[in-house]
């Protein structure tokens, strides 16, 4: 299935397929793990990092604006309406709500490695995540980033109030950055 996905996302080039194949071989093992942990629902829901000593809850710190940079804070963790992608039951979109319970088309995207993520239209580059189940919580993998042959999950150094997020290696993980993640509402 996945060589199947490859192929597709290559436009049916083998060669292109085989590069995509060896950058995400990288993370073969977690990726395997998907299946085993619950498929994704649509719903509103609450993103907090699974293992920090304080609710340190994911929101859009300029607010829930085109290009509001996405942190993590005690007091506030931002309304998302999770979309299970159609087709593959462990990628999805973080869809932005207002304060007013307006879902918006603005989702969580990044397209670079070692990037601050912000809020971009949704359907645009960078606005799919990969959920892979790790430990008691999940890696959230960038599928742009997959593609481009990175293994960046979306991560905080050092959590504390309004603290940026940012795409490291997933063997930063552990340490200083945070990259383990739970939900309210269970749809992770």
């Amino acid at each position: 299935m996945l060589i199947r996905r490859l192929l597709r996302q290559a436009g049916g080039s083998w060669g292109r397929a085989a590069a995509l194949a060896g950058a995400v071989a990288l993370a073969a093992t977690a990726l395997t793990t998907v299946a085993a942990g619950p498929a994704l629902a649509g719903g509103s829901d609450q993103i907090f990092l699974t293992n920090a000593a304080d609710h340190l809850g994911m929101y859009a710190a300029n607010g829930v604006v085109q290009n509001s940079l996405i942190a993590v804070n005690p007091s506030y963790g931002g309304e998302w309406e999770v979309t299970a992608i159609p087709g593959y039951s462990n990628e999805f979109e973080f869809q932005a709500i207002t304060q007013k319970g307006v879902v918006t088309n603005w989702c969580i995207a990044t397209t670079e490695n070692l990037q601050v993520p912000w809020l971009q239209a949704c359907g645009a580059n960078g606005t799919v995540f990969i959920a892979v189940q790790s430990q008691d919580g999940y890696l959230l993998y960038s599928r742009f980033l997959v593609n481009e042959g990175h293994n960046d999950v979306l991560a905080v150094e050092y959590p504390g109030p309004t603290v940026e997020l940012t795409t490291v290696p997933v063997s930063d993980v552990g340490g200083n950055w945070y990259g383990r993640w739970s939900d309210v509402s269970g749809y992770l």
